[in-house]
């Protein structure tokens, strides 16, 4: 959203140069030395490039003088007899070091940037893998892959912008000093004017900072639409209203193009007319040195040479803080992410977790909005080896049971004990070991068989991978393809993986570590009979083995349960042996007669 005019963003924020270096800094932090380093480099180039200027200007006049030696005085040297090709031999060794030194600070710039682009994508992801599952279940879809390309690429962006700003503001303060050494009278004259220019041209650069926002909100606002429709694309199609969506966006697009325009014009007239602007303030400043009868014209040249090279500088400082500005609402969206995600860090300190032999559910109650509960004082027990179906209508609790099984969250009242201890005294790194999670759909990332069942655990031999495709009855399928293990799996099996042995390479993981407790989501609901028919033959291989938490719906999967749990608007209406449930519980007698029509 634009703001209103003034100096303060929508969201109050001021939009100065002092705020967008407080926007940049937190990304430069692990960059402080080398931009140091860049400062000092810039500084000693901006004096050698005025030695060279006073060099040039003094030979010069020598030369048209017929004069074959020069007095010149640079700073505390003084150079006064030296012949014009010493002079000009001493010129030539100071630009080398001007032409060395932008080498080095080029580097510099480079690597700050480059480095700013990898920590910040580094801390950014590792906050959000961190974060709490509430933070991350509520992530919008695409929102941080945007974060992470978009708006990071903008903070690698605003760092090559700041260090190249710092080393073009540090060569304009070493011109100007050695402009105040030579002549102090037209360089202060010239210089009063230069910063009269700079608060001149500020309303313009507001007007530019607050274009260059609205733009970046539209851009966003547009993104948004366009994801909405790819997302809903099917429902669009449907429903046959393709015209008014594509209206929508056009009128959005159109939106984006106006204010890019004008941010653009903004940015681009700005540093031209500051350019033409100074260039007036020097020749009006020269008008005003000359009427107070400066004779030094030698000093004088220099110092005119000296200013107007120190205008390129300041442009690019300018221009830098310009781009910077442009750029700060990425960063602060950046910021706002990276902080939130921080602040809902997951405690992983605890004591180690050997074994699960009893789970108890005391009373447990969750709520995701504080009104209605998900969850209302749950109390079950559940011993090591038990095989137990979770089941209810949709909206009844189960995924919200599953989550707080898992620790993905914690119960708001009432408590859930492990061998009889609250399940928070110990690490969530020891309770993930021991407590194995299958998704309803099985998803598979781009690497091979055994990338996916090893799934990020270098630790784990590839006997303990074979062991857990025998157990997922998956080993011999998987043992015909063309490159066995090594045959690549892809996002969502590729064609050499059906949609039955997918999910079994998902329990085949899921067992890879040997954990206590397996926990299934709805494993069969999307399978055909004979693949549905082979994960049942695994669950019942693993009863009594593992102990079992099965979500389903279909009931020739609850039949390999020793219990079934009913849930109904987040309580717990029936718990008992599976053929007692299904025969007494009014749900499922229900589900039983549909199923059978």
């Amino acid at each position: 959203m634009a703001s209103a005019p003034g100096s303060r963003t929508a969201g109050g924020r001021r939009s100065g140069p002092i705020e967008a270096w407080r926007a940049a800094r937190p990304f430069l932090g692990a960059s402080s030395r080398d931009l140091v380093v860049l400062v000092v480099v810039s500084a000693l180039a901006g004096f050698a490039e005025a030695g060279v200027l006073l060099l040039i200007v003094r030979s010069a006049l020598v030369v048209t003088g017929s004069d074959g030696t020069a007095d010149v005085v640079l700073g505390p040297l003084d150079l006064s007899g030296m012949s014009v090709a010493t002079l000009l031999w001493v010129a030539a060794g100071l630009l080398a070091f001007v032409i060395a030194a932008r080498f080095w600070g080029s580097r510099l710039i480079a690597t700050v940037s480059a480095r700013a682009l990898t920590q910040s994508r580094e801390s950014v992801f590792r906050a959000f893998m961190g974060a709490s599952w509430d933070v991350q279940s509520e992530e919008r879809s695409g929102h941080l892959q945007d974060i992470m390309s978009t708006n990071l690429e903008r903070v690698a962006l605003v760092s090559l912008q700041v260090a190249t700003g710092l080393a073009a503001a540090f060569q304009f303060g070493a011109l100007l000093v050695s402009g105040v050494v030579i002549d102090p009278l037209a360089a202060a004259v010239i210089l009063l004017m230069v910063v009269a220019l700079f608060f001149v041209f500020r309303p313009v650069s507001g007007m530019a900072r607050r274009a260059a926002r609205a733009s970046v909100d539209a851009k966003r606002d547009l993104t948004h639409g366009i994801a909405e429709a790819v997302s809903m694309a099917e429902e669009i199609r449907a429903f046959d209203v393709g015209d008014a969506v594509v209206a929508q966006v056009e009128a959005a697009s159109a939106d984006v193009s106006s204010l890019h325009r004008r941010s653009k014009f903004l940015a681009k007239v700005l540093p031209a007319l500051y350019q033409n602007a100074a260039l007036l303030v020097i020749l009006a400043g020269l008008l005003a040195v000359h009427a107070a009868g400066v004779e030094d014209v030698a000093g004088l040249g220099a110092v005119v040479l000296m200013l107007v090279r120190a205008l390129t500088y300041s442009q690019v400082v300018q221009v830098s803080h310009q781009a910077v500005a442009d750029l700060v609402p990425y960063l602060d969206e950046a910021r706002e992410e990276q902080a939130r995600y921080e602040a809902a860090a997951v405690d992983r300190t605890g004591d180690p977790l050997e074994g699960i032999e009893r789970l108890t559910f005391r009373g447990v109650t969750y709520s995701y909005d504080g009104d209605v509960a998900a969850l209302r004082s749950v109390d079950l027990d559940v011993a090591r080896g038990e095989a137990v179906g979770i089941v209810g209508p949709s909206g009844s609790g189960k995924s919200t049971f599953m989550q707080v099984l898992l620790r993905l969250r914690s119960p708001q009242e009432g408590e859930m004990l492990v061998n009889g201890r609250p399940a928070e005294d110990f690490a969530l790194g020891g309770w993930s070991e021991r407590v194995a999670f299958v998704p309803q759909e099985g998803r598979l990332f781009s690497g091979t068989i055994r990338d996916n069942v090893r799934f990020h655990r270098p630790w784990l031999t590839d006997e303990e991978i074979g062991d857990a495709l025998e157990r997922a009855h998956v080993a011999g399928e998987v043992a015909g393809f063309p490159r066995g293990w090594d045959t690549h799996a892809g996002e969502r099996g590729g064609g050499a993986v059906s949609g039955g042995q997918r999910q079994r390479l998902c329990i085949a993981r899921a067992l890879a570590g040997r954990p206590d407790v397996l926990v299934l989501d709805e494993p069969t609901s999307a399978l055909d009979m004979r693949s549905e028919s082979l994960i049942r033959d695994t669950l019942l291989a693993l009863k009594g083995e593992v102990t079992m938490f099965v979500i389903a719906h279909r009931l020739s999967t609850l039949s390999v349960c020793d219990r079934l749990v009913v849930l109904e608007k987040g309580v717990v209406t029936a718990v008992g042996p599976t053929d007692e449930v299904m025969a007494t519980n009014p749900f499922l007698v229900d589900a039983v007669r549909l199923a059978r029509r």
